[in-house]
C-alpha cells in the first residue's frame, strides 16, 4: 500500500484528503513577534493574510 504524508499547505481536494493512506500534518507558521500559529483550522485565510501584512 502506498501512503502519502503531506503538510496542510498542500492544495488537495476534500476527496483527496479523505482518501485511504493520506495523512496531513498541520504546518506551523512563526510570526515576527515569535508567536506561532498551527494551521489547524482555527485561523481563517483572511485572518492569516491580515497578520502576515502586519508582520511585513
Amino acid at each position: 500500500m502506498i501512503r502519502i504524508l503531506t503538510d496542510s499547505a498542500a492544495d488537495l481536494t476534500a476527496a483527496e484528503l479523505n482518501a485511504p493512506g493520506v495523512t496531513v500534518v498541520p504546518m506551523t507558521v512563526t510570526f515576527m513577534d515569535g508567536s506561532s500559529q498551527e494551521d489547524d483550522g482555527t485561523m481563517t485565510k483572511d485572518e492569516f493574510f491580515v497578520r502576515l501584512a502586519e508582520d511585513s
